[in-house]
């Protein structure tokens, strides 16, 4: 019969502290997308807006203004 070793103080702590890095990068990661993602609905919005009659932006300028 097999028994399971008991973990030490040292191994909890490691797994604690890989928990608390996995929870802060999913958190971070799942920020960043959001952002990454606001920013291109944001750009799409102003390069798709109605000008004005007789405005018109060469490609040049259409660059500058979404980047």
């Amino acid at each position: 019969m097999h028994l399971p070793r008991a973990s030490t103080a040292i191994e909890t702590a490691h797994s604690i502290r890989l928990n608390h890095l996995v929870v802060e990068s999913t958190i971070t990661a799942a920020l960043g997308g959001l952002l990454f993602g606001f920013d291109t609905a944001v750009i799409a919005g102003v390069t798709s807006s109605p000008k004005p009659k007789g405005f018109t932006l060469e490609e040049l300028q259409k660059q500058l203004e979404t980047s």
